[in-house]
């Protein structure tokens, strides 16, 4: 049996651990707040300066951005009380206790009897049978407290729980392909240049994406037969003409099995490295410019079956998937990385963390193939 002798037995709970996270939450709230009013400040004070759908476009988004910083600064205020709230409760509920067990022990009782030992209890009240309201007002109070104590606690999680319930809503938003609900996607066909360029100041929605994931800390991201991923990849014309090679030479040796052997279906499954365009950029070909190949590297891998034509051709349909995995990290090799690196890091306050990303689609592909072993179409990705 549990033995409650002391205040702090009866009414557990760190109060100094609750206290520094109301501390924490609160100055956090301040921080976020003063950067979301400095920031709309700085917004709108451009407004006679910048003119035009390029500003009013900045000052769109930067509105929005003010407004989730508020969201954010009233989240971290909120936990803020409720940890203040609890140690408050806790603090007074064990003074009360303090009081009980103080009675207990004046008249001869002790603490620890009154709270778990009934037998004793018992005899002491046989004892001073005069004693038996004294005993049964003491015994009330700690059942007052002890029911106090479960409804701070209960108080507690459902204030924190509404937090994180909040949180859990930008996170399910964080879940969708750019990370934002499909916003940035939707920017950018609104605004969309053919060229996103090489300057510092390029940027397209699969860039802002994996950014914010390195400067929030997002952990690794898993990205499987996403439409919009899928299409981007697709898009990239470096990665579009390495795959027309690979898929045609699988194609080939499709034919070349089939002439053999007669089998007229097969299967690959190969990994190398892979790269792609550089900058300096916020462009998503540009942060994974190559793949890693400690993560992955490039996986090529599907099946293959042959048809012969009637023309003396064959007709290969090749069922390939594709999954680029790198590592989003700052790159050694260009001073600029670095250094936006360690502003990075400054900014989030050591938040800004490397991670694996793998990107997975699939994509069907004809390719026709003449006697000779020469690729003659393809149809379908990377065609």
């Amino acid at each position: 049996m549990a033995l409650y002798g002391s205040a702090e037995a009866l009414v557990p709970g760190d109060l100094v651990s609750l206290r520094a996270a109301a501390t924490a939450h609160a100055d956090a709230r301040r921080l976020v707040g003063t950067a979301g009013q400095d920031l709309g400040a700085a917004s709108r004070a451009t407004g006679s300066s910048w003119t035009g759908a390029a500003g009013d476009g900045f000052r769109a988004h930067a509105a929005v951005h003010e407004q989730a910083l508020e969201a954010a600064g009233t989240l971290a205020g909120t936990a803020a009380q409720a940890c203040d709230a609890l140690a408050d409760a806790l603090e007074q509920l064990r003074a009360d206790a303090g009081r009980v067990l103080a009675s207990a022990n004046a008249m001869g009782l002790g603490g620890a009897a009154l709270t778990s030992n009934p037998v004793a209890v018992g005899l002491f009240l046989a004892a001073q049978p005069e004693r038996t309201p004294d005993v049964i007002r003491l015994l009330g109070e700690i059942v007052r407290v002890r029911v106090a104590v479960g409804d701070a606690h209960a108080a507690f999680v459902v204030a924190i729980g509404g937090v994180t319930t909040s949180l859990g809503d930008r996170v399910e938003d964080r879940r969708t392909p750019d990370e934002r609900g499909g916003r940035r996607i939707r920017s950018d066909e609104l605004s969309r240049r053919d060229d996103p360029g090489n300057g510092h100041l390029s940027n397209d929605w699969a860039g802002r994406a994996i950014l914010e994931r390195y400067l929030r800390g997002g952990g690794d991201w898993v990205i499987e037969d996403d439409a919009d991923w899928a299409e981007y990849m697709m898009a990239n014309d470096a990665l579009a003409a390495d795959m027309q090679l690979r898929t045609g030479d699988e194609a080939v040796a499709a034919v070349e099995r089939y002439l053999s052997s007669g089998r007229r279906t097969g299967s690959f499954d190969e990994s190398f490295s892979q790269a792609i365009e550089n900058g300096e950029g916020i462009v998503g070909y540009q942060y994974l410019h190559g793949t890693n190949a400690e993560v992955g590297g490039f996986e090529h891998s599907g099946s293959t079956r042959v048809t012969p034509r009637s023309d003396g051709t064959f007709e290969v349909v090749i069922d390939a998937s594709y999954r680029w995995n790198d590592v989003i990290d700052p790159n050694p090799q260009y001073t600029t990385d670095q250094r936006k690196s360690w502003v990075a890091e400054v900014l989030t306050l050591g938040q800004a963390d490397a991670y694996d990303i793998h990107i997975g689609w699939t994509a069907p592909t004809t390719v026709v193939v003449d006697g000779s072993g020469r690729v003659i179409s393809i149809e379908g990705y990377p065609g």
